[in-house]
C-alpha cells in the first residue's frame, strides 16, 4: 500500500505486508520515522487481513474505479494485493466520492494491523512537529 500526499499533513509512505508476517515500512514524508523500517504481525492478524480483503470485495473493483477527482487536495492510496500468482492494484483518490466505503475500511484495517502508527506517529504528532517532506 502506498499513501500519497495531500494539502496538509498526510503521511506519505509505502507499506508491505508479507504472508510470513513481515512488515516493511518506507516513510517518505510527514512521518515520525523516515526511511525503511521493519516489524512483524501475528498469524492471527494475517488471517484477519485475508478475511478483510475477501469481505471488502476489492477483487471485483476496476483498477481505476476510485481515481476520480470530485474534491481536490485529498490524499491518495494505491493498494496492491498479490497472492504470488495474481495481483490487483486499485488507485484510490480520497476525493473520489464514488469509492466504496469497504475500500477505505480495508486501507484502515491494513494500517491498523500493520502497526504502522509506530513509524507514522499520530496526526497530532505530525501537526505539532511539522515533519516536512
Amino acid at each position: 500500500m502506498e499513501r500519497g500526499p495531500c494539502y496538509g499533513f498526510c503521511a506519505i509512505y509505502g507499506l508491505e505486508i508479507f504472508k510470513d508476517g513481515v512488515v516493511m515500512f518506507n516513510g517518505r514524508g510527514y512521518v515520525a520515522k523516515k526511511g525503511v523500517h521493519s516489524g512483524s504481525i501475528s498469524r492471527a492478524s494475517i488471517e484477519r487481513l485475508k478475511r478483510s480483503i475477501e469481505e471488502s470485495g476489492v477483487e471485483g473493483l476496476k483498477n481505476d474505479c476510485c481515481n476520480c477527482y470530485d474534491m481536490s487536495d485529498a490524499p491518495s492510496t494505491t493498494l496492491t494485493i498479490s497472492d504470488g500468482i495474481n495481483s490487483k492494484t486499485i488507485k484510490h483518490y480520497h476525493g473520489c466520492l464514488r469509492a466504496p466505503k469497504a475500500l477505505q475500511q480495508l486501507e484502515q484495517t491494513i494500517d491498523e494491523l500493520s502497526g504502522d502508527i509506530q513509524w507514522i506517529g499520530t496526526l497530532d504528532d505530525r501537526e505539532a512537529h511539522r515533519w516536512y517532506r
